[in-house]
């Protein structure tokens, strides 16, 4: 078992610091509900309809994010399948439509160079958001992901120390019972001879070489309170280590999940978004290569037409629903920790009451709770500290007791006596002995029922790791997930824009009588969903289309 240092601080003196939320905690907890309440107390509700109302609530900001990506991604598969020549994803203005007139007051030569100022335009937007999403992701990783993983440590860390402390505390029950078992046993021993120990006594009063001992009144108040001290909180102790037991199993249960989880959920997070970081400078790159390549054709073409872009795109719809589900998770953290986080934990463990069983249940509540208050109301275990007077009381009137008889010599008291007393006389002093080490194990329960123990480790816990900085973690992620990958949807929008140079400078025909084929781009070519994200081939920069104009 590890060492645990119990504190000694007495729950009088224990000073509690409220949690002073930060201005991320109040600003996500601000966000909109669509007339939803945000009171997390509702979670526990036996009634659906108050439960469903506070997590409608909560979902309704990932909702709304979600939403947004399902009309962007559909505007973009609904304008491919009308056209290379419609929309965002348009690649020129077709020559040939009604509506367009600049072919026939614009020459060949001031087309192309039209189609390359818009070339340099969406490739500079294109460069613009991939960097943006670069930054974003790697803050993301840098700030809040690692800071969520220390929370996570933080956690882990304060779940060890609550198992060692819940195991110290059965060592204490176990030495308890064990030790107090033999101590009623005496009692009982001194309880059943004490009226016959001297049989020559007349009603607790004897004479012995011509003085009369009276021990009537001190063994009369020795064995009332011998009495009173009951069963010695032997089944009360018997609860609090089954307690123990419960409530290690639920914390073991809870750091087994949270170290199978986090740690599989932290890797794959890092692992997916150093990925997505890659495939973005890999973009990054060609749209550079393009301003600088002589060639009409860069390099990798295919690989970043047929995988990079498609895998890109893919994570960047990920994405969305990832950010939408730390804005959920941010939104709920921030909600338990307003106004009065530890009323918010008890309301929430409410429905735990019945499978915990009052007197579990109880305890937990007035660690979280009770200690916060001031003045802390009576603990779970006070039968601790109201048997300690009582263990004082029967010490005393032992002591009392064997103060009268040794006025006399114990040879000649046991002369008059009629019978040996010093067997009953030594198990009283043995039993003297026995109270002494009874009230040493009761200080040391009611020592470790301290809020000092167990209500620091649900602070640091709750106070100094989920609300803050946990909570600020989140919404850096949130937002930076946002905004990595509204830039990569961008990129992906723009990529015809910059991309596909057969729908653009070839079909500006060469003069007002060419007819050139109407037939769509390659990129209009992809099936699907690749389609609106494939386009075509990477394209020349604006000096290769004039390069080729020469040529011709």
């Amino acid at each position: 078992m590890t060492s645990v240092n119990i504190s000694t601080v007495p729950d009088d003196f224990y000073v509690f610091t409220p949690f002073d939320p930060p201005s991320t905690v109040e600003a996500m907890r601000g966000a909109p509900r669509s007339g939803h309440s945000n009171d997390i107390s509702l979670i526990a509700s036996s009634e659906d309809t108050y439960s469903n109302d506070y997590m409608y609530g909560v979902a309704f900001v990932p909702s709304v994010v979600a939403l947004v990506f399902c009309v962007w991604i559909a505007g973009l598969i609904m304008l491919r399948c009308c056209g290379a020549s419609i929309g965002c994803t348009a690649t020129s203005k077709d020559p040939y439509s009604s509506s367009n007139n600049l072919s026939r007051y614009m020459s060949r030569e001031d087309q192309i160079i039209q189609w390359g100022k818009k070339i340099s335009r969406a490739r500079l937007c294109f460069l613009t958001c991939g960097v943006m999403a670069a930054v974003a992701i790697v803050v993301m990783i840098a700030d809040g992901l690692a800071g969520l993983n220390g929370v996570a440590s933080g956690f882990d860390s304060n779940l060890q120390k609550l198992i060692d402390l819940l195991e110290e505390g059965q060592f204490r029950v176990n030495d308890y019972l064990d030790y107090v078992e033999a101590v009623v046993s005496e009692r009982d021993q001194i309880l059943s001879t004490a009226s016959s120990w001297c049989p020559n006594a007349n009603d607790g009063t004897i004479d012995v070489d011509g003085v009369a001992v009276d021990y009537s009144l001190t063994l009369g108040n020795f064995t009332e309170d011998l009495n009173s001290l009951g069963d010695m909180l032997l089944p009360a102790t018997s609860k609090v280590g089954n307690n123990f037991i419960d409530a290690q199993d639920e914390t073991e249960e809870v750091q087994t999940d949270l170290e199978d989880t986090a740690s599989w959920w932290f890797y794959f997070v890092i692992a997916f978004y150093s990925i997505f970081l890659l495939l973005d400078s890999y973009m990054i790159v060609s749209v550079l290569s393009s301003y600088i390549s002589d060639r009409n054709v860069n390099p990798f073409r295919n690989i970043q037409t047929s995988v990079a872009l498609p895998v890109f795109s893919f994570m960047a719809y990920l994405s969305w629903f990832l950010s939408a589900s730390f804005i959920f998770l941010g939104i709920l953290s921030a909600d338990m920790c307003s106004d009065d986080p530890e009323l918010n934990v008890v309301n929430i463990i409410t429905e735990k009451e019945l499978e915990w069983g009052q007197f579990l249940f109880e305890q937990v509540k007035y660690f979280v709770h009770g200690c916060s208050l001031s003045p802390i109301p009576e603990k779970p275990t006070q039968f601790y500290d109201k048997f300690l007077p009582a263990l004082d009381m029967a010490s005393e009137s032992g002591f009392n007791f064997l103060t009268d008889v040794a006025v006399v010599d114990e040879e000649n008291l046991s002369i008059s006596c009629g019978a040996d007393v010093s067997s009953f006389l030594d198990s009283i002093v043995t039993f003297q002995q026995m109270l002494t080490g009874t009230e040493t194990r009761t200080e040391g329960m009611i020592e470790l029922m301290y809020c000092s123990n167990f209500n620091t480790i649900y602070v640091d816990m709750l106070h100094n790791n989920i609300c803050n900085p946990g909570v600020s973690d989140v919404a850096i992620i949130s937002f930076s997930l946002i905004s990595a990958t509204v830039c990569a949807m961008v990129m992906i929008t723009m990529r015809l824009s910059w991309n596909d140079e057969y729908a653009g400078k070839d079909r500006i025909p060469s003069n007002k009588s060419e007819k050139p084929s109407r037939s769509p781009s390659p990129g209009a070519a992809v099936p699907g969903t690749a389609a609106v994200i494939g386009g075509a081939a990477i394209s020349s920069s604006a000096s290769d289309e004039t390069e080729k104009l020469n040529q011709e």
